[in-house]
């Protein structure tokens, strides 16, 4: 096998493995919304998860801002 077709076949893997940490990361958030509000249905919860997911910064709008402010750290500190 070529090292084109070995970097490809790592991309898809690594996007795959993306999609897969995304998809669990939502299912994750989305129960825990569940169990802060028992008594709201399925609707409220899609629409708590939505509004969780468009108010959370993107991780280049969190470097850049942190840099720029002289913050330094680990990832983890900044989801804080």
């Amino acid at each position: 096998m070529s090292s084109d077709a070995t970097d490809i076949e790592r991309l898809k893997r690594n996007l795959q493995l993306t999609f897969e940490m995304h998809e669990a990361g939502m299912m994750m958030m989305r129960q825990n919304l569940r169990r802060r509000f028992p008594e709201e249905a399925e609707k409220e919860i899609s629409q708590r998860l939505q509004r969780w997911l468009e108010e959370r910064p993107l991780l280049g709008e969190l470097v850049d801002s942190r840099s720029r402010s002289g913050v330094s750290g680990d990832l983890t500190s900044w989801t804080s």
